[in-house]
């Protein structure tokens, strides 16, 4: 008989346990909701954001005429030439190389050995 109320008593401090267990757990989860409950509230303030924005940015994309559009592309589609550069003499240059100013220079009228510097040949 001792043997039935021992094994009573310690079926009902396991369920004892069993109960404390489930209402910390009921208690922690609580807890972590509460503490979640901003961060969710955000997210979902920064999703509607993000919609309107983007409704937005579709209402200017449309709202937009055709023909600006046709214009920029067109533009987009010429490549662009580098420019090309000529060299002209001016009056206090001219009369170092012996030219007319203002006249256009080509790449062969100035010799090489002119443009840059070697040094000393001899040693």
């Amino acid at each position: 008989m001792q043997s039935f109320a021992t094994a009573l008593q310690s079926n009902g401090q396991d369920m004892l346990m069993q109960r404390q267990i489930e209402v910390m757990l009921e208690m922690h989860t609580k807890k972590i909701i509460q503490e979640l409950k901003p961060f969710a509230e955000a997210f979902q303030a920064l999703g509607s954001e993000i919609q309107m924005l983007k409704a937005s940015i579709r209402d200017l994309k449309e709202s937009r005429p055709a023909v600006e559009k046709q214009a920029r592309l067109q533009v987009d589609d010429k490549p662009q030439e580098p420019p090309q550069r000529r060299l002209t003499l001016t009056p206090e240059t001219a009369a170092q190389f012996g030219g007319q100013p203002e006249r256009q220079l080509q790449p062969g009228d100035i010799s090489i050995e002119k443009m840059f510097y070697f040094g000393n040949k001899r040693r």
